[in-house]
């Protein structure tokens, strides 16, 4: 009887409440549910108690009392109190809140915003998403006591955003372990503040790597490297990101960027014990490099780059895998270019730093490219050009002596667009290039080559559909279309006038060389429509086009080959993908003379709902590698899971990497135990914060497969 009283007075409350609201704010009304409810009309105000939940637009506060002024739209609620926004709650034993200005305090708060979690004395409320938290903690941790906390005397929290802090303990438990003076952290992010990866490896010996990442603003972020190897010493450095964007900072410029770029730098003192006592056996050894990218207009990009090291070996050796096998001879330069719908232009200036690097110099390089443009009205023809003037400096590894010369380079093209029969597409162009140097490699002067080339690109596309209802994988299949897109593409290169054995290797325009050849391709695609779930599965209706798996076939017939010509090896490429869990992709390359596979590469990679994963690899190059690749991790229980990894080689017959290891859910963290043993063994742990789970240090070897190059999209 009771609940029935309470359900009448709520709901004359609100129609009250509502006119009231509406009247003054044209907005939504404070909707007050409870099981005592008393209305002041003379004051506007209202008093409730046991079980009120007090509801305005996306805030929701639940107490055992509350006092509200209608009228200034406060509420003062005591006993039990949750505020909740969104999917992110706050507990306190009162808060006073203002649902107009969206502003209030709660005294004696604790924090429930995924993923960060906290306790502290007071929590003010300063806009619509924004909490600064007074004294106490705050962890990605959910139990109390928390695992691990930060501690600091004042946070500053932007729901769905970032978190800032200063002067702040970590503490394990209740026991210090680090000091920052500043914290903070992008809730987007999955990388942890702070990285400690302990192991061992022969190389190194016993070593301890730590990451402290730091943010001084929005634009200005980074992280401190610390890293200890018993065998090599003690290192340091620093990757700082910035962004000199002034858009907020009352600058007044047509231009609020300036762009953004990484500056990092590396340094350490080596003193490597794997070496006996010789002179490098203790060396200052370090890397300092810069990256800039500055977007000026839509139509202008700056970009620069400085790599400057103290040996070729330095990324080798430190930063293999992060580094090293990306670019192992990383460039310095200054580049600007600037695109229009019918032409772009280009300036380069590039200058060899390290000078055990064999490197092209450019002093500088500037370039138009000048698109297709159509000449006439009635027929399609066509014009394209580039032009270019270069200085060129070719410097090789530890020597003074260089190539040098100064390049003019002209290329002019006309093509023709046809269709004599329908579907089929024909582009048949003529074209010559012409470039002028100052000198060639052997010291003569003034020399220019000439180089005149033709060709024709043929092409179609036809397709049928077929009206297929079935399920592949995880897949369904909603009609099915099968597209075939055969090629013919002729090229011929006259012989130079100039051979390129007579000029110096600066880059590719200085290698051209004579080709009569016709390529042969033919790709097939299949696909599907996947339907969104509120439309219906109509063939003609909305839809997303899925590719289910594509084959490509290629050659290439060289008539310089041998009188009357002979054909190059046959490659192929097949990518199947039923499934965004499911992925093969093989290439192969078969001689026609042999009849023997040059190179096969196949890889098969899926994953599984559950989190397990598994990859197999092959790579065959004849007369040289013929390796297998093994990679799975596979959950064993909701806490535990283990990792494979293994390389074999069917030429030596020897597994020749291994690695093995396992993960552990530690409630807020995850411990990760690794084994690896290749040319030498290391041992490594790392724990990893469940809210932050990437981590800055690759160490371990995962199977990754490549994607293959269409050869009819070169």
């Amino acid at each position: 009887m009771r609940k029935y009283s309470s359900l009448l007075v709520t709901s004359y409350l609100f129609i009250i409440f509502a006119g009231v609201a509406f009247a003054e704010t044209k907005d939504e009304p404070i909707v007050c549910n409870g099981d005592k409810i008393e209305y002041m009309e003379g004051n506007k105000k209202l008093q409730g108690s046991g079980n009120i939940v007090l509801t305005y637009q996306e805030m929701k506060i639940s107490a055992d009392k509350v006092d509200v002024n209608l009228e200034t739209k406060e509420a003062y609620a005591t006993g039990h109190v949750i505020l909740t926004q969104g999917a992110n709650v706050f507990k306190a034993e009162s808060v006073l809140y203002d649902f107009q200005k969206k502003t209030g305090k709660l005294i004696n708060g604790v924090l429930e915003a995924p993923p960060w979690y906290g306790r502290c004395d007071e929590i003010d409320k300063v806009g619509d998403k924004e909490y600064v938290l007074g004294s106490g903690y705050i962890s990605t941790c959910d139990r109390i006591p928390p695992h691990y906390k930060i501690r600091t005397k004042q946070v500053r929290l932007y729901l769905g955003d970032k978190i800032e802090a200063k002067n702040v303990v970590i503490c394990a438990g209740n026991l210090p372990i680090l000091y920052l003076p500043t914290y903070a952290h992008n809730i987007k992010s999955k990388k942890p503040m702070v990285a400690v990866v302990p192991g061992h490896s022969k190389e190194w010996g016993y070593y301890n790597l730590t990451s402290v990442r730091y943010a001084l603003s929005d634009n200005q972020q980074g992280k401190i490297h610390m890293d200890v190897r018993s065998k090599k010493g003690f290192a340091s450095g620093v990757t700082h990101s910035y962004s000199l964007d002034f858009s907020n900072t009352g600058v007044d410029s047509e231009n609020k960027s300036l762009g953004k770029g990484i500056f990092d730098l590396y340094y350490m003192n080596e003193n490597d014990k794997n070496k006996p006592e010789s002179t490098d056996r203790e060396r200052q050894r370090y890397k300092i490099s810069l990256r800039h990218r500055w977007e000026m207009d839509p139509k202008t990009l700056a970009m620069l780059e400085y790599n400057k090291l103290t040996d070729a070996s330095f990324t080798k050796d430190y930063f293999y895998r992060q580094e090293y096998v990306n670019e192992m001879q990383p460039k310095t330069y200054v580049s600007l270019s600037h695109r229009e719908p019918g032409y772009s232009t280009s300036f380069l200036y590039q200058d060899r730093v390290n000078n055990f690097f064999t490197e092209t110099e450019y002093s500088p390089q500037m370039a138009i490219d000048i698109k297709n443009q159509r000449l006439m009205k009635d027929l399609p023809i066509y014009y394209k050009s580039e032009y270019s003037a270069a200085g060129l400096a070719k410097k090789y590894a530890n020597s003074d002596i260089d190539d040098d010369a100064n390049r003019l380079d002209s290329k002019n093209e006309l093509s023709y667009v046809v269709a004599p029969i329908k579907s089929i597409n024909m582009n048949p162009y003529i074209g010559t290039r012409q470039t002028w140097y100052s000198k060639d490699k052997f010291g003569n002067e003034d020399r220019t080559r000439g180089v005149f080339y033709a060709g024709i690109d043929t092409s179609t596309k036809f397709y049928r559909t077929y009206d297929v209802q079935s399920k592949i994988a995880t897949t369904e299949i909603n009609g099915l279309r099968h597209i075939v897109t055969p090629v013919v593409r002729y090229a011929y290169i006259h012989k130079p006038t100039i051979f390129k054995d007579e000029l110096s290797d600066f880059d590719d325009i200085d290698t051209i060389q004579h080709k009569n050849a016709i390529t042969f391709a033919i790709e097939n695609d299949f696909q599907t429509r996947m339907f969104s779930k509120d439309n219906e599965k109509k063939l003609d209706g909305p839809y997303d086009t899925i590719d289910l798996a594509r084959f490509i076939l290629s050659t290439d017939y060289n008539f310089d080959r041998t009188p009357g010509g002979e054909f190059t090896n046959i490659t192929g490429d097949l990518e199947l993908r039923p499934s965004d869990k499911f992925l093969i992709e093989s290439d192969a390359s078969l001689n026609p003379h042999s009849r023997k596979f040059d190179i096969v590469n196949l890889d098969f990679v899926t994953k599984a709902d559950n989190g397990a994963r598994f990859g197999l690899g092959h790579r065959y190059q004849r007369g040289e590698s013929n390796e297998m690749t093994f990679d799975t991790q596979y959950p064993l229980t909701k806490k535990l899971d283990v990792h494979c990894y293994e390389r074999y080689q069917f030429k030596t017959k020897d597994l020749e990497e291994q690695e093995y290891g396992f993960g552990y859910d530690l409630h807020c963290w995850i411990m990760d135990l690794n084994f690896n043993r290749g040319d030498s063994s290391a041992v490594w742990v790392i724990f990893r914060l469940k809210a932050f789970p990437d981590f800055p240090i690759q160490l371990g070897s995962t199977y990754e497969s490549p994607k293959p190059e269409s050869p009819i999209s070169k």
